[in-house]
């Protein structure tokens, strides 16, 4: 994983960037609306990719998080 990238987990998720890994499971306790919408601002202005809520939405690990936001790049 790029290093911007899980930055951005880190803070989005408010979990340490040592704690991030591909298998971290987001759920309702970390993947909230509010995390979400963070994550697309921020995925935006680091990276000029613009995401859509509802995709990101039945995402439940931090691999398919890193698929779905890459895809198109």
């Amino acid at each position: 994983m790029q290093k911007k990238f899980i930055n951005i987990l880190s803070e989005v998720l408010e979990i340490d960037v040592e704690d991030i890994s591909e298998d971290l499971e987001l759920n309702e306790d970390n993947w909230t609306s509010i995390a979400i919408i963070s994550f697309i601002d921020e995925i935006f202005q680091e990276y000029d990719i613009e995401l859509n809520g509802e995709d990101l939405e039945d995402i439940t690990t931090i691999k398919d998080l890193e698929a779905q936001t890459f895809k198109n790049v």
